[in-house]
């Protein structure tokens, strides 16, 4: 029987732009107004969310149209475009951004930092509170005002180049670690394995696992969890349930719990 091993191909480097895309905007958004870990995990929510439906779509794909639909090699790349794009979303974009603009922000008299600390800053590595840009990344823009992008500029163009050198610096030292962990150490990576099995034609002689009823229903309670939280914080009104920042149902103490179900 002849298998595909499609692989790298246009379709899944699409698929995974999207992917990688989505991640960056979601994860800066969820961790300012929803305090999730969106990208905080050994096997993060923003690689293994998005495999979901992809793969609930290739699924449907596979028995109405089979040549549209992904190869497990295609899907393992979208996967780990996404693990990728986790780990540059939280720490060059949230943590990144707030660097740059919090020394003008948070100044005060109390902790001195107009004497001894921004005589040591570049100007052009930070972000100057023209036009209220440092104002309004933390409090937000007037309805109607657009962003002073003026006062943006020159810092990221400066910051730019060094960011794409650490990241290719980063992926590159993998290369170096990946002989003694993959072949002598012979390491399993655990978490890896659920993604790796739902990107199978068949499991252990059985079939997919993404065909198993079960698992579906599994993955919809925890998803619908998350969803009526994000929708809970954008629209108060929306019921939900009580996820802390772990991404975790915290009901609190058995008397905050048993008044919760009474009234």
């Amino acid at each position: 029987m002849k298998t595909d091993n499609r692989t790298v191909t246009l379709k899944a480097l699409l698929l995974g732009a999207c992917v990688a895309a989505f991640v960056n905007l979601a994860s800066p958004y969820t961790e300012s107004v929803g305090f999730s870990n969106f990208s905080w995990s050994y096997l993060p929510e923003g690689a293994a969310i998005p495999l979901l439906p992809i793969l609930a779509v290739n699924a449907i794909l596979i028995k109405v149209k089979k040549q549209l639909s992904l190869t497990r090699g295609e899907l393992l790349v979208i996967f780990v475009m996404a693990l990728v794009a986790n780990s540059t979303a939280i720490w060059l974009i949230y943590f990144f951004l707030a660097a740059i603009v919090s020394p003008h922000y948070f100044v005060s008299p109390e902790n001195e930092w107009s004497e001894l600390l921004f005589p040591y800053l570049p100007k052009w590595l930070i972000i100057s509170d023209s036009n209220h840009a440092v104002k309004w990344f933390y409090e937000g823009a007037p309805p109607g005002t657009s962003i002073p992008w003026e006062a943006w500029l020159i810092p990221l163009a400066f910051w730019l180049p060094f960011f794409i050198a650490l990241s290719l610096a980063s992926y590159t030292l993998i290369i170096f670690f990946r002989r003694q962990w993959e072949e002598h150490e012979k390491l399993a990576y655990p978490l890896m394995q659920p993604i790796i099995h739902l990107a199978e034609e068949k499991h252990e002689g059985q079939k997919p696992l993404w065909r198993m009823r079960l698992l579906w229903i599994g993955a919809t309670i925890p998803i619908l969890i998350a969803v009526l939280d994000v929708l809970k914080h954008i629209y108060p009104i929306m019921p939900g349930f009580p996820v802390d920042h772990l991404g975790s149902l915290n009901w609190g103490s058995i008397n905050q719990l048993i008044l919760g179900i009474v009234f």
